[in-house]
């Protein structure tokens, strides 16, 4: 039936059936719309889906290279530290700790000498190990060396530390157990202190 010929018999239509007529119009494109949707559901469902199976292969991913970093990291701290250098590096740092802790108590022979350097080397030690988050200086990471140099030049030893030194040295001394160049040096020291009083480096 040509559009035409149709529009001419819809002329003697009623009111009545030209609604029921759009009404069926109506309904035949709903459900064409429907199936549509459905359509396009389906797609959504697929492509979802998909994208929800690439985001678990992403995360996989993702925690895969966070323990690849993690072990290369370990790896630098086990291989890339001081005492693992080949180039003179961890030489040049105990070098200047010995300076910074000879600066502090003089020479071989002084009184300070004799009293304070070993202990002075060994808290100089601990101390830039525990700036740089590191068990001893020997893992003080390669690329640290010049900080860790750098803290080592600075160093003072705490007032605290000085006064609990000189205790250990004083109960010592009074129980007679001080011998040798200890004893002559500490004897010296008390006067050079003023029994005590003035314990600064």
């Amino acid at each position: 039936m040509g559009e035409l010929q149709l529009i001419n018999e819809m002329d003697n239509f009623t009111t009545e059936e030209l609604e029921i007529i759009q009404l069926k119009a109506n309904e035949l494109r709903l459900k064409k719309l429907e199936n549509q949707t459905i359509g396009l559901y389906s797609d959504l469902a697929k492509i979802i889906s998909q994208n929800k199976g690439f985001s678990i292969e992403l995360d996989k991913v993702k925690d895969e290279n966070k323990e690849i970093k993690k072990d290369n990291e370990d790896l630098k701290k086990k291989v890339f530290v001081l005492r693992n250098d080949q180039d003179g590096k961890y030489l040049e740092y105990k070098k200047v700790a010995q300076t910074r802790a000879h600066k502090l108590v003089g020479k071989k022979g002084d009184v300070k000498y004799i009293l304070f350097y070993s202990s002075f080397i060994q808290k100089l030690h601990s101390f830039v190990s525990n700036v740089l988050y590191v068990s001893n200086t020997g893992n003080i990471m390669i690329n640290d060396c010049e900080t860790a140099k750098g803290i080592a030049s600075k160093w003072k030893p705490e007032k605290k530390y000085l006064r609990e030194k000189y205790n250990e040295y004083f109960n010592k001394y009074e129980k007679g157990i001080l011998k040798g160049e200890k004893l002559e040096a500490f004897k010296q020291y008390i006067e050079i202190t003023d029994g005590g009083r003035n314990l600064e480096f």
